[in-house]
C-alpha cells in the first residue's frame, strides 16, 4: 500500500482537511448568580413561553457557530444587558429568531449561573427555565415595528 508521508495516510484514505473553526472564546468563566440581575432576552411569544427560555441543546436544535466549539454555550441561553442589543439582533435576522424582547429579572439563590460571553453586552445564562419564566421575573415584554404575527 502506498503511503503519503505528508498526511500520514494511504492515498486511498486521504480526505480533505477541514479548516478548524476558530472563535473569540478561549475559556468560559461561569459563576453562580449571587446578586439579582436584569437582562433582556429575545422572545417569540406574548406572553413569553417556557421554550423562549430553553437552550438550543434543550430544544434538540443542532449547535450553531461557537456552540460547535464550546458545548457549554450550546447549553446556555443568550441574554443581553440592554434591550437595544436584542432589537439590533432582531433587525439583523428580520425577526426570524423572535420579534419581542423580554426584560428578565434574574434572582440570586435560584440556581442560576451566568458567564460573560460573545461580546460586550452578551451573557450566557444557565438555570431551570421555570426560574427565568415566572411572571414576576418578566417585568416587561415589548414588541416592535414591522414583524407579522
Amino acid at each position: 500500500m502506498e503511503w503519503d508521508a505528508e498526511l500520514g495516510v494511504s492515498p486511498s484514505l486521504r480526505m480533505v482537511r477541514a479548516v478548524p473553526r476558530r472563535s473569540l472564546i478561549e475559556q468560559v468563566v461561569v459563576r453562580v448568580l449571587d446578586h439579582d440581575m436584569r437582562l433582556y432576552r429575545i422572545s417569540k411569544g406574548e406572553p413569553a413561553e417556557l421554550d423562549d427560555f430553553r437552550s438550543h441543546y434543550e430544544l434538540a436544535l443542532p449547535p450553531r457557530g461557537i456552540e460547535d466549539r464550546a458545548t457549554v454555550i450550546h447549553m446556555a441561553v443568550s441574554m443581553f444587558e440592554t434591550a437595544e442589543r436584542c432589537w439590533e439582533l432582531i433587525e439583523r435576522t428580520d425577526g426570524r429568531i423572535g420579534d419581542r424582547v423580554a426584560e428578565v429579572a434574574l434572582v440570586a439563590d435560584r440556581g442560576v449561573c451566568v458567564a460573560k460571553t460573545g461580546g460586550p453586552s452578551h451573557w450566557s445564562v444557565w438555570g431551570a427555565p421555570q426560574n427565568c419564566n415566572r411572571r414576576s421575573l418578566i417585568t416587561r415584554l415589548a414588541r416592535r415595528r414591522r414583524y407579522p404575527e
